[in-house]
């Protein structure tokens, strides 16, 4: 029977397949930003196959570290639910270049996403911590990409 923290772990690779879903998408609708959001969607994909591996050979044997997921199972639900409306709605009405930045800002930044940081203050150096300090790292970094990018289209 699956736990609460497999749960989490489940959500929160969803989160990261969603939003590279959502970035494929932006690609598509956004001809002209199509390479900046195809290398982060191919990023966020990579994050969900390092959640999976990370599942796979951590929570079993007791090592995954559980300051990763303080926010709630709710809390991913909801925010995967958003982002799902959201790919339905852009499918059907495209936002502008600047609200699909501003969103993609608002994501890398999340609650969920900030998760991660918890990770890199602690002092464990096993494995598991130093996969999610990884992950904390490229989340920052596209959060960083997200906004240059739109200052320097001035968008």
């Amino acid at each position: 029977m699956e736990g609460p923290l497999q749960q989490v772990v489940d959500e929160s690779i969803r989160l990261e397949r969603n939003v590279g879903r959502l970035y494929v998408l932006f690609s598509r609708l956004f001809e002209q930003d199509s390479d900046f959001w195809w290398k982060i969607a191919v990023e966020e994909g990579h994050h969900a196959s390092m959640l999976k591996s990370a599942k796979a050979a951590f929570i079993d044997e007791g090592m995954f570290p559980s300051e990763v997921f303080a926010t709630t199972l709710d809390t991913l639900l909801a925010l995967n639910q958003e982002i799902e409306g959201d790919l339905t709605r852009f499918e059907q009405h495209s936002p502008t270049r600047s609200a699909a930045l501003d969103l993609a800002h608002r994501l890398e930044t999340s609650a969920i996403e900030s998760c991660y940081q918890e990770v890199c203050e602690t002092t464990a150096d096993t494995e598991a911590h130093r996969l999610f300090k990884k992950l904390n790292q490229e989340n920052q970094d596209h959060a960083r990409r997200n906004q240059a990018y739109k200052e320097e289209r001035e968008l």
